[in-house]
């Protein structure tokens, strides 16, 4: 039995994998850059000290964690985190904050952590399939399947917008089409 807990360092605004592997008595550390941070030990060190806390309220036994290898596995790696040059394709995320650099270049990693989630096997990756499908058709069904889930509480907000702006720009273009004509 594996729990997958995906780690955010609010700092550097990285995700990364933690895996416990209950079976194996292992921690498996799935990281996109392999970032060494006291940030990242410390949040490794908190989040396991967390679900100790939790199995021991809910599940009757001892927990000797201090033996347990924590092991950073060869997992695929970000390919564009040193791209200095702007993108002329720039994200949301990138214009609210006003940043400059290449877009993606710090976001992959939380693409990186839902796909590590969907093929870690326990002791190794199907890369494969991950890496063939890391780009930006991965993202867009990635999107879709976050804005449509039933567990999306602005699911239907996010829906009639979406409807209400390809209204306006069908509207758009008719209009400028119709002043052509005149």
């Amino acid at each position: 039995m594996q729990l997958f807990l995906p780690i955010l360092l609010p700092t550097c605004e990285h995700w990364f994998c933690v895996v416990i592997n209950l079976v194996e008595k292992r921690i498996d550390v799935l990281d996109s850059m392999k970032l060494k941070s006291d940030e990242k030990t410390q949040a490794i060190a908190e989040v396991v000290s967390a679900l100790v806390t939790i199995l021991k309220r809910t599940r009757p036994m001892e927990y000797t964690w201090k033996n347990w290898i924590i092991h950073h596995p060869d997992v695929p790696q970000q390919n564009n985190t040193l791209v200095l040059t702007p993108s002329p394709f720039v994200c949301s995320v990138c214009m609210i904050k006003n940043w400059t650099h290449l877009c993606g270049c710090r976001f992959d990693c939380g693409f990186y952590t839902i796909r590590f989630m969907e093929h870690w096997t326990g002791g190794r990756m199907n890369t494969r399939e991950l890496e063939a499908n890391m780009g930006v058709d991965m993202r867009k069904r990635l999107l879709v399947r976050f804005v449509l889930s039933p567990h999306n509480n602005s699911r239907n907000e996010v829906l009639e917008k979406c409807s209400a702006e390809k209204i306006s720009r069908v509207q758009r273009r008719a209009s400028g089409a119709e002043k052509k004509r005149k």
